[in-house]
């Protein structure tokens, strides 16, 4: 999922626009006017709340887990 996302956005942005890091979350922490919360999520980044998943330059991926499941992310 990490890779394809990429794939995606590689095809669509400047190369230096492609994050290295992806946090895959069921929801994104919001204000009490419904904006995305930056410093809540940052907050939860901090603490280890989001796995986040590395992807280098070739698409391969080393950290967190696999969307949806407990599985660790395994090297493509």
């Amino acid at each position: 999922a990490a890779r394809a996302l990429r794939d995606r956005v590689a095809a669509q942005v400047p190369p230096w626009m492609v994050p290295e890091r992806w946090a895959f979350v069921d929801r994104i922490a919001r204000t009490s006017v419904e904006k995305a919360d930056k410093a809540e999520v940052r907050a939860r980044l901090a603490r280890g709340e989001y796995d986040v998943v590395t992807l280098d330059d070739t698409g391969t991926a080393t950290g967190g887990t696999a969307p949806g499941t407990d599985d660790p992310v395994r090297s493509t």
